[in-house]
């Protein structure tokens, strides 16, 4: 794994919301019913106090072009890892990146973020996991330092 220098560098920002439309359409959701989980687990985490999502809202952000707020993707990950879901660990993929960055975005520090790692993945996964929590904190602190050190 290389280290991760950029946060906002990843190029399929909507990369959360096809694993999550994959993964709910596998399950035999319509869009609309898609949308409204995603709504529901971004508000449960506190992101957003939306009462409604239409699905040709969440078609529009996974379009090439589309541009998913940031509590979509939250929202999607919650989920996803809430349902099963897991990131892959016979390649490197988007996976373990954005799901690392969703949790970036949720908790200040590694020991917060690393003791949400689901227990019932397998343990690779979780190793996996918590070196790309490690590397995503990381970058986060750095990134954070070099803000301060700008503004003073």
């Amino acid at each position: 794994m290389h280290p991760i220098e950029r946060l906002t560098q990843f190029t399929e920002r909507q990369a959360p919301l096809l694993a999550f439309r994959r993964y709910t359409f596998n399950l035999g959701m319509t869009t609309e019913q898609a949308a409204k989980v995603m709504l529901g687990s971004a508000k449960a985490l506190g992101l957003i106090e939306r009462d409604h999502l239409y699905g040709n809202t969440l078609n529009a952000w996974l379009l090439p072009d589309g541009k998913p707020p940031m509590w979509s993707l939250m929202g999607a990950m919650y989920w996803l890892e809430s349902n099963g879901w897991q990131p892959s660990v016979e390649h490197e993929s988007s996976d373990y990146a954005w799901w690392a960055y969703c949790k970036s975005k949720r908790f200040d520090t590694y020991e917060a973020a690393v003791e949400t790692i689901p227990t019932n993945w397998p343990q690779a996964v979780r190793d996996e996991a918590s070196a790309w929590l490690h590397q995503v904190m990381l970058a986060k602190t750095t990134r954070q330092q070099m803000r301060a050190v700008e503004q003073a």
